[in-house]
């Protein structure tokens, strides 16, 4: 394991982390992308690509598990650079094919960039708000993409009634997941950010 590489992605993240918190004090966060917030995350992914550029995606074997999260996580943010943000899709996919990177961060990303495009999601991971108020998202296909308990889950969440009570019983899922992902639901929905289709573009 490479400490001092996972060190610098550490960096990254809490300088992102740093920028998120001042934002939040000073109501900035929410609403829109504050172009500051911008500047962190483009600056982020080019320092990213840059090791990428050098060592391959960095996954368990090369940062171990946190240090994987953590290169994820600064991809996910890389929406102000659309072109890297592929780039990190492809370079993750084939360390996830070998093993070497857990693949829901792969379903994450891969759904990230197509919201961000506007095409419909593969694995249903970014909720929003559409024109109507209706919280959910645009599943490509449905029945092959989302399990049971994820379906049960967005039905109860938008219609809580006992008789869809009684099918999640009779499907026989999980009822404690059930109860988290529609709490999840909830709050993801309540983090919406504004913005977050597209960016300005800053000077760097």
């Amino acid at each position: 394991m490479n400490s001092d590489l996972a060190q610098k992605l550490e960096e990254l993240k809490q300088r992102d982390l740093q920028k998120r918190s001042q934002l939040i004090s000073e109501n900035r966060l929410y609403g829109t992308y504050d172009r500051e917030m911008q500047k962190v995350h483009i600056e982020n992914a080019i320092a990213l690509d840059e090791i990428v550029s050098k060592y391959g995606w960095t996954g368990i074997s090369l940062v171990g598990f946190q240090g994987c999260q953590t290169a994820w996580l600064i991809a996910q943010h890389s929406i102000c650079t659309p072109d890297l943000q592929r780039k990190f899709l492809k370079a993750m996919t084939e360390a996830a094919a070998k093993g070497d990177v857990p693949k829901r961060q792969v379903a994450m990303l891969t759904d990230r960039i197509r919201f961000n495009e506007g095409r419909p999601q593969i694995y249903g991971t970014v909720l929003d708000w559409d024109k109507n108020g209706v919280l959910g998202c645009e599943i490509e296909d449905v029945e092959r993409s989302i399990c049971a308990e994820r379906k049960l889950a967005y039905q109860l969440f938008r219609n809580p009634s006992k008789a869809m009570l009684k099918q999640s019983k009779q499907k026989e899922v999980n009822p404690q997941k059930i109860l988290w992902l529609i709490v999840r639901i909830f709050y993801n929905g309540r983090k919406k950010l504004g913005g977050s289709k597209h960016c300005d573009s800053i000077s760097q």
